[in-house]
């Protein structure tokens, strides 16, 4: 991921004719250090006969020599491409009036894909840390509310509440959520005699 990261960086700089040495150097330094500690798991795996690991290792190093391939791919593509300037008009743009410099439509597609691209990944790595929890959370949230129903209509309920005269404020306001609260605890009428929900 930081090789990646690194790489579609100097791919950056390279296009905007920047110093990208200083993104380089550290790329190529992750990129050989991962690659090289999937070989010698590799040899690992293989020695100890643990051959699911060594399944997994082989595909994440062909898919590591295939980003290799792919960055060394981009990175000469930049360099031949046109530069982008800072106001994101290329250098080999033509001047159609004379005065305006024709924008170049391949940069600005490429870096609202970039943009589309990196929010797209934000978003499913949300979506894979948060969706196991999302189940739980809701869960938390609804016992919460349940226990707070219980504390509001304790006192119609014939539970003893001390705090009563505070919580019959929210007596109106809860009413909406009353049919769904006591179906959920299991009692299929309502269990208040003045109040008749369903």
């Amino acid at each position: 991921m930081a090789a990646l990261t690194l790489c579609i960086l100097c791919i950056i700089l390279i296009r905007l004719r920047r110093p990208y040495k200083v993104v380089l150097i550290p790329m190529v330094f992750v990129m050989a250090v991962s690659v090289w500690a999937l070989v010698i798991q590799l040899g690992t795996f293989y020695a100890a006969g643990n051959w699911m690991l060594l399944i997994l290792d082989v595909i994440i190093l062909v898919a590591a020599v295939w980003v290799v391939a792919e960055s060394v791919r981009a990175m000469r593509d930049a360099m031949n491409s046109p530069a982008i300037t800072d106001a994101g008009v290329d250098e080999a743009t033509e001047v159609t009036d004379g005065t305006t410099p024709r924008r170049g439509c391949s940069d600005v597609t490429w870096i609202g894909d970039l943009r589309n691209s990196l929010r797209a990944l934000s978003d499913g790595l949300s979506e894979f840390y948060a969706g196991p929890y999302r189940a739980t959370l809701r869960r938390a949230a609804r016992d919460a509310d349940d226990l707070f129903m219980m504390l509001v209509m304790g006192e119609a309920l014939g539970v003893p509440n001390p705090a009563s005269h505070h919580t019959l404020e929210l007596l109106p306001v809860m009413y909406d959520r009353f049919h769904d609260w006591h179906r959920r605890m299991g009692v299929e009428h309502s269990p208040v005699e003045g109040l008749s929900c369903c």
